[in-house]
């Protein structure tokens, strides 16, 4: 009875495996033929790269390097006269706020500050720059910063002040 049992499960594995055998021959034949279609419409008979192919081919073949850019890049991007210009548009902001007294004021070198999303980095290097202010409030000193930005009409404007969210 044994030997029946055996035999009876080699011809079901055979009978399966000749069903699994057929069913992925005729969906090689469909995917055969399927590309036959797309490759006839194709001019070249070739078919047409995937994004990724497209994105990786693009990555590969640019050899430059990435720039990288730093707050000193925004610092340096502006010249003298003009960073004078934007320190006297932040003094005259801080002027008009009478809960705070500004006890010092310097270019931030906080990349980070450069980044805040919708807001900072919408403008590019030489059209915006970030000061990191110490200010009094209530007799206590607390860390501030201001962006200062150029406009649509190049007018120099604030655009952001506030807590500072720095070490």
């Amino acid at each position: 009875m044994g030997k029946k049992i055996n035999k009876g499960i080699l011809v079901l594995c055979f009978i399966m495996l000749t069903i699994s055998i057929t069913a992925c021959s005729e969906n090689s034949n469909n995917s055969v033929s399927s590309n036959k279609k797309y490759n006839e419409n194709s001019e070249t008979n070739i078919p047409e790269k995937t994004s990724m192919e497209k994105e990786l081919e693009n990555t590969i073949s640019n050899n430059e390097p990435e720039t990288v850019v730093t707050a000193k890049d925004y610092e340096e991007a502006i010249d003298d006269e003009t960073k004078k210009h934007i320190l006297d548009v932040a003094k005259e902001y801080y002027s008009k706020l009478k809960f705070l007294k500004v006890t010092s004021m310097e270019i931030s070198n906080n990349y980070a500050g450069y980044q805040n999303k919708g807001i900072e980095d919408e403008y590019s290097v030489g059209n915006i720059l970030i000061f990191d202010v110490k200010a009094i409030i209530d007799g206590e000193e607390y860390m501030r910063t201001i962006s200062v930005a150029k406009d649509v009409s190049g007018e120099w404007k604030v655009i952001n002040e506030g807590y500072c969210l720095c070490d």
